[in-house]
């Protein structure tokens, strides 16, 4: 298995499942996973109006309209999405620093 489908594996642990697209679903978290032949490179979480944010290294998170700005050959492309349903208990549940973090080489 590579790496980028063992971190999906992850977030299935975590409730998300594998949707279609990048659009804005109330109610649910969702997150875009960035891969190059198989590797994780990135990921973003998609922020309540419908943004993204991520995290690039030490610095702050960095906000962005689109995904397809970080897209190229520093972070590849987008290879999936996925989302789960919201639950307020677990609010701020998907800390960058944490499980992304966790994947950096």
């Amino acid at each position: 298995m590579d790496v980028l489908g063992a971190l999906i594996l992850v977030f299935e642990g975590l409730g998300f499942a594998v949707c279609d697209g990048a659009a804005l679903e109330p109610g649910y978290d969702k997150v875009a996973l960035y891969g190059d032949g198989g590797a994780y490179t990135h990921a973003a979480r998609q922020t309540d109006d419908g943004g993204w944010t991520s995290k690039l290294g030490p610095w702050e998170d960095l906000g962005h309209a689109a995904l397809c700005a970080l897209e190229g050959t520093e972070y590849g492309r987008v290879e999936v999405y996925m989302h789960r349903p919201r639950d307020p208990s677990l609010s701020g549940c998907i800390p960058s620093d944490c499980i992304f973090g966790f994947f950096r080489d």
